[in-house]
């Protein structure tokens, strides 16, 4: 017959291996949030840069006088465009760049959350600002 202390003993065994397994789980879950959280933000600043670098090269494309506005969304991030066709997208540890066909004119742009973009191409130049 099993005596309430002994009860009681098995209970408390049961519930420091319940509280090792916890202490053992949740750093392990924290640092796998943080994991997804830092490829999703990558994954944003592909996109947006590939966005700008279609977009400017299909202007390029097209001609003089076209224009098209685009939305990106990211993170807190800086879009850097150089006059040797090359865009570089950088947020906190990633750094992202594209070559485009045509010249760019050299800017730097915060982005931050959704932005709107108008990407002209004039003079064979493509222009990058915001709206």
């Amino acid at each position: 017959m099993w005596t309430r202390a002994q009860v009681s003993l098995e209970f408390l065994l049961v519930f420091v291996a319940f509280l090792a397994a916890l202490v053992l789980v949740v750093p392990a879950q924290m640092s796998l949030i943080e994991t997804i959280q830092a490829a999703f933000h990558a994954k944003q600043l592909q996109l947006a840069l590939a966005g700008v670098k279609n977009t400017a090269d299909a202007l390029c494309t097209l001609g003089n006088n076209n224009e098209k506005t685009i939305e990106v969304s990211t993170p807190d991030a800086v879009l850097s465009a150089y006059n040797n066709s090359l865009a570089i997208i950088s947020a906190q540890q990633f750094s992202f760049e594209e070559q485009t066909r045509c010249a760019l004119e050299q800017k730097t742009i915060s982005l931050n959350g959704t932005t709107s973009l108008i990407i002209a191409n004039e003079k064979q130049e493509v222009k990058i600002r915001v709206q």
